[in-house]
């Protein structure tokens, strides 16, 4: 049960450092001209990804090893990207979700993922943060 919490622990933090960032640029999308934004989420989204993850690393006692830490992570991202979609269409759009779409959205989580980071300019930023998020799992060992 312990460690069923440190993994959605993991996920949680992988997901909101990701996704929160993401939304303070969404905030900034009528100030900032469209391509400054989107070159800055390209940079600053992974720098993110990688301060949480070496600030995540670094503490001591922790039950998962920085390996699993960092597929958890990742894994944060990929699986909360529908969320952040159903957040985006309430806020954003006129039209509300049906509960269909919406579960169509969860279900397919990795293609939601994608259509959401386009949507919103993080494309970039979420392929540069899975790629150095897989290499720090491979570069690593252990199990949580």
């Amino acid at each position: 049960m312990v460690m069923a919490f440190l993994r959605a622990k993991y996920i949680l933090i992988g997901g909101a450092a990701f996704w929160l960032t993401d939304a303070g640029f969404m905030l900034l999308s009528g100030i900032v001209p469209t391509r400054l934004w989107i070159i800055a989420k390209t940079v600053l989204l992974p720098l993110v990804i990688v301060i949480t993850a070496r600030a995540i690393t670094r503490k001591k006692l922790q039950a998962c090893s920085p390996a699993s830490r960092a597929y958890l992570m990742l894994a944060g991202i990929w699986v909360l990207g529908p969320a952040y979609l159903l957040l985006v269409t309430l806020v954003y759009d006129n039209q509300r979700m049906s509960l269909g779409e919406a579960v169509f959205h969860v279900a397919l989580f990795p293609l939601s993922t994608i259509v959401i980071s386009t949507y919103s300019g993080a494309l970039g930023g979420l392929i540069i943060a899975s790629i150095f998020l897989c290499l720090s799992g491979f570069t690593m060992h252990g199990e949580c």
